[in-house]
C-alpha cells in the first residue's frame, strides 16, 4: 500500500513558470543498463510523464530508492515513468560499473528505469540536466543525491524537489498525480509525433576506477 508522508512545509525549488520550456521533450533520451530495456527514446515519453531522479546508491539518501519504487507500482499504469540517473557527481556515492550498479540497486527490489551512469552537473552533463541548467540555472539543477523532477507530457518542467524532500510526501503525490490527470489518450489538436533529436554527451567511462571525491559533506 502507498502511504503518503505529509510535511507541514514543503520546499519545492522554485524556477520561473514563464519560463516553462517544451524543449525538454527531446532531451528525455536515456540508456538504460537493464538489458531487456535498452534505450528510452522521446518517443517513449509520448503521453507519458516523466519523474527523473539522479540517484546514489551509497548515499544516505538512498532508502527513497524503496519509495520511488512504489511510485511506480503505483502510477506506472497511469502513465508515470520513473527514471533514475545514477551519478557519482557527489561525494562519489555512485561508484563501479553498470554490473556494480544494478547488484546495488536490486537490494532496493526496484524495477523502475535505471539509465546508465552520467553526470548530471557542468559542461558533460547529461542533456537533460543540462538542460535544466541551462534554461533556468545552477541552483534548479542538481546540487546533490536524489534531487526529482516531473516532466508533463507537453515536455514541460511542472516540478523539481530537492534531495531533502522524500518522494512519497503528501504534495509530491499530489503534484503527480495532477500531471497525471492532464495526459491525452490520443494526440492533441494540432499536435504531431515528437521529432527525435540525436544529442550527444559521453557516458562515464565505466572501465576506469571511480576518483575518490573531495567532498567533505555527508550524504
Amino acid at each position: 500500500m502507498l502511504r503518503v508522508q505529509r510535511l507541514s512545509k514543503l520546499a519545492t525549488r522554485d524556477f520561473s513558470s514563464s519560463l516553462r520550456s517544451k524543449g525538454f521533450s527531446n532531451v528525455l533520451q536515456f540508456a538504460t543498463i537493464q538489458p531487456s530495456r535498452g534505450q528510452l527514446t522521446p518517443r517513449d515519453f509520448q503521453f507519458k510523464a516523466a519523474f527523473v531522479i539522479n540517484t546514489a546508491s551509497q548515499c544516505s539518501s538512498a532508502s527513497q530508492l524503496k519509495q520511488l519504487q512504489l511510485l511506480h507500482e503505483k502510477y506506472r499504469d497511469q502513465g508515470l515513468m520513473v527514471v533514475a540517473v545514477p551519478s557519482n557527481d557527489f561525494a562519489g556515492r555512485e561508484p563501479g560499473n553498470s554490473d556494480d550498479i544494478l547488484k546495488r540497486y536490486a537490494a532496493y527490489d526496484v524495477t523502475f528505469y535505471i539509465a546508465h551512469k552520467a553526470s548530471v552537473t557542468g559542461n558533460d552533463a547529461h542533456p537533460f540536466f543540462k538542460k535544466i541548467a541551462d534554461k533556468y540555472s545552477t541552483s534548479v539543477a542538481p546540487t546533490w543525491n536524489f534531487d526529482k523532477f516531473l516532466v508533463d507530457h507537453r515536455g514541460e518542467m511542472r516540478a523539481v524537489f530537492p534531495n531533502d524532500t522524500e518522494p512519497l510526501v503528501e504534495e509530491v503525490v499530489a503534484e503527480i498525480e495532477q500531471v497525471l490527470e492532464e495526459l491525452p489518450r490520443a494526440l492533441e489538436p494540432g499536435q504531431e509525433l515528437i521529432e527525435e533529436e540525436e544529442y550527444d554527451y559521453e557516458e562515464e567511462d565505466e572501465g576506469s576506477e571511480d576518483e575518490e571525491s573531495e567532498e567533505k559533506d555527508e550524504c
